[in-house]
């Protein structure tokens, strides 16, 4: 069907008896059910939380998160999306590899968990003195080591379990995740202030992984795989070929955002400015956390239909992911938008100011969404350094433009950089794929002559 002859009623109703599709589908109400209930337990807890410490507070308790979420990209060394990629892959056809992959994941992601807590507590009272520019953040980054250490080995966990399609699982811990968070964190913020918040964010994925690991023994017993074996290091190469691109690739996101709001904090009035920030972002991640649960739940089917030589049945899958992420993306966004003053006084008074931020960032709700969905593609196509350079380009402009303009602008130069950044790579991303569609397709009709 050629783009002049496009009928999207047609379109929608043959996808509709798509029977891949139909499995994508009910893949994603269960992981939407979980995200669903985590996101909204999210935003409640960070409302309550933001009330009770004011924007200053809450805009360093933003800093410390960011600081440790930084040294969980080393720790998590892309080791989820591994997971998912190459459990899919052999899950049907090669038990040994199965276990193999799962083992070297796991075993190399606690590694570099010791060693990224290590760098932290070592390095905690310079981080604190030299870049946040106060002594009293010191104590808050060694209590952030254990939400650093929870939220990678959850974010392993459930790459493993997306491998195997089991989004049900993923959903239920996400529910055990979101409720242990919101009962502990108001009470533990009450008691012990920032380093309280630290735990009680901490407390959700950590029992999550415990439950998750019974859960994924049972899976693996099930599929006759073997689980936490020894012999993982034989697959040591994927760690090249596909985690070492995948983290560079994804790890930039959190470096890049620290170095920008570090650059703000050293503003006047900084941290309130970052705690504003902060609670406008509450609203952006939500809104494009959907769309990445719905490719989430299709990369293992996506990574078939690849293997498989399907191409056209690859590209609808994708292309229906796009259709329904841009619906999910602005339809929400636009109806935000309207009353941002409003939902940001949901934080406090203080807050009302930072409705203009919100506003940036929800108009690069759509544009981060396809982004995601475009690097996913091509790492379903197993094309991970090719996702590397629109990053590069998401990076340096984002810092270019927000050093550019953080003298005169403060925190909106972040949120129009932040805009501008993911328009940036959105067109991309999007070139690389369409460009490696066509010479993949190229290459097979070659081989068919």
């Amino acid at each position: 069907m050629s783009i002049a002859t496009f009928n999207p009623v047609e379109f929608w109703r043959k996808l509709g008896r798509s029977s891949v599709f139909q499995r994508v589908l009910g893949l994603f109400k269960w992981a939407v059910a979980g995200s669903v209930v985590s996101r909204i337990t999210s935003i409640a807890s960070m409302v309550l939380i933001a009330r009770l410490l004011g924007p200053e507070e809450f805009g360093k308790l933003a800093f410390l998160v960011a600081t440790v979420g930084v040294a969980g990209i080393l720790a998590g060394m892309g080791l989820g999306l591994t997971a998912t990629r190459f459990v899919a892959q052999h899950i049907q056809t090669d038990k040994a590899a199965t276990g193999r992959v799962i083992s070297l994941v796991s075993h190399f992601n606690i590694v570099m968990v010791v060693i990224s807590a290590g760098l932290i507590a070592s390095l905690s009272g310079i981080i604190s003195e030299t870049v946040m520019k106060t002594t009293d953040l010191s104590t808050g980054l060694i209590v952030g080591v254990v939400l650093m250490a929870s939220n990678s080995f959850r974010g392993v966990q459930a790459g493993v379990l997306a491998g195997f399609e089991r989004f049900d699982v993923i959903a239920k811990l996400s529910i055990i995740e979101g409720a242990v968070t919101l009962i502990s964190l108001f009470p533990l913020a009450y008691l012990y202030g920032i380093h309280g918040c630290l735990i009680g964010l901490s407390l959700g994925p950590f029992i999550a992984w415990l439950v998750g690991l019974r859960q994924l023994k049972s899976l693996c017993d099930n599929h006759s795989v073997r689980f936490m074996n020894f012999d993982g290091w034989q697959e040591w190469r994927l760690l090249f070929s596909f985690s070492l691109p995948t983290v560079i690739a994804h790890s930039l996101a959190g470096p890049v955002l620290w170095a920008c709001m570090a650059a703000i904090a050293n503003q006047p009035n900084g941290y309130q400015e970052l705690g504003l920030y902060n609670a406008a972002y509450q609203w952006h991640g939500p809104l494009v956390f959907l769309p990445m649960v719905l490719m989430s739940s299709a990369i293992p089917i996506l990574v078939k239909e690849w293997e498989d030589r399907h191409r056209k049945k690859f590209l609808r899958i994708a292309g229906a992911i796009l259709c329904v992420a841009l619906v999910a993306t602005i339809l929400p966004g636009g109806l935000i938008a309207l009353f941002s003053r409003q939902v940001m006084s949901l934080y406090g008074a203080d807050y009302a100011e930072g409705s203009t931020l919100l506003l940036y960032l929800l108009a690069a709700v759509p544009l981060h969404a396809i982004s995601k969905i475009a690097g996913n593609v091509l790492l379903a196509m197993n094309r991970p350094w090719l996702v590397l350079i629109p990053n590069l380009f998401w990076g340096a402009s984002l810092i270019i433009f927000t050093l550019s303009y953080i003298e005169s602008s403060g925190v909106y130069a972040l949120a129009r950089g932040f805009l501008l950044a993911y328009g940036l790579q959105c067109a991309l991303l999007g070139f690389l794929v369409f460009l490696s569609v066509v010479l993949d397709t190229k290459k097979l009709d070659r081989l068919k002559i």
